[in-house]
């Protein structure tokens, strides 16, 4: 066996494994029945075919920018049997620098295609590296990408926060008065360059124990985009409430005048009553009043 261009003088050792054009020689010494004979063939061992897989992913960050290379597997080609990686071979492709890819879109989203300005495509991004490189012919390479929801939680431990936390901020919800309705103290939420967030698109918020005095929580949600649950506290303090008791004065002897020993119950205004309660539809109480008449004879 010869290899090489221009077939070596040297013969080979052994029968050729690699990928290479050879030529074979085979001699028959003269016997006495026969003449010495020599006949020889060209051949080639074709490089064997392969195909590259990847992908990558990273946190949504409202860019199509990717951050990681895209680290490539080699296998074999889709209805080619006679491809693929041989058993014990050190070959494998190079990652993809990220610099050179971006993805299609800038959202969340699984399985999102690569794009790159090169001319070549993917595959131009990319070849085979290792000892028996040379065996092997890359035919095609598919890379993918996601995109996962950014938290807005950052966990429980804020030394160790969620990878997928970007420092999303929420404000806290200011307390307030109790007014008989149920109250939805605002909160805003912010990325981490202050941009805000749209309730309805990026989050949702839910209130719960907001309609009488006491406690309050407003829990935000993330959604598309963005992911995690946050709960937030706040007060609905006590309204202040005025009692007014009705001039009881009369002359011994007297009959009670109207609204004798009476009281009225207002806000602290005195004017406009308490209010009428969201939940129940009617006019809210404070309970048992006791007038205590204090004086002498």
């Amino acid at each position: 066996f010869y290899d090489g261009e221009g077939w070596a003088s040297e013969p080979l050792g052994s029968a050729p494994v690699d990928a290479g054009s050879y030529k074979v020689v085979a001699s028959w010494n003269e016997t006495d029945n026969y003449p010495a004979l020599t006949a020889e063939c060209e051949f080639t061992i074709a490089t064997r075919p392969v195909s590259a897989t990847g992908a990558v992913s990273k946190v949504y960050d409202g860019t199509d920018t990717a951050l990681a290379d895209v680290k490539l597997t080699l296998g074999e080609v889709a209805n080619d049997d006679v491809s693929g990686v041989v058993d014990g071979d050190d070959v494998s492709a190079a990652s993809i620098a990220s610099a050179e890819v971006t993805y299609n879109k800038a959202d969340a989203h699984e399985n999102l295609t690569l794009l790159t300005e090169n001319e070549g495509g993917l595959i131009a991004l990319t070849g085979l590296i290792g000892e028996d490189a040379a065996n092997y012919k890359l035919v095609d390479v598919t890379a993918t990408g996601t995109i996962t929801s950014q938290s807005i939680d950052p966990g429980e431990d804020p030394d160790n926060p969620d990878p997928s936390y970007k420092d999303v901020k929420i404000s806290d919800p200011a307390d307030v008065t109790y007014n008989g309705q149920y109250q939805e103290s605002p909160v805003t939420v912010t990325d981490s360059k202050g941009n805000a967030l749209v309730e309805g698109t990026d989050y949702e918020l839910f209130y719960s124990d907001n309609l009488n005095a006491g406690p309050a929580t407003a829990i935000i949600k993330g959604i598309g985009n963005y992911t995690g649950e946050v709960t937030k506290s706040y007060t609905v303090n006590q309204a202040a409430a005025l009692i007014t008791v009705n001039d009881s004065g009369k002359i011994f002897g007297e009959d009670d005048p109207e609204g004798y020993n009476s009281y009225a119950v207002t806000l602290v205004d005195g004017q406009s009553p308490l209010y009428t309660n969201a939940e129940t539809e009617e006019l809210d109480t404070i309970g048992e009043v006791t007038v205590v008449r204090k004086g002498e004879g």
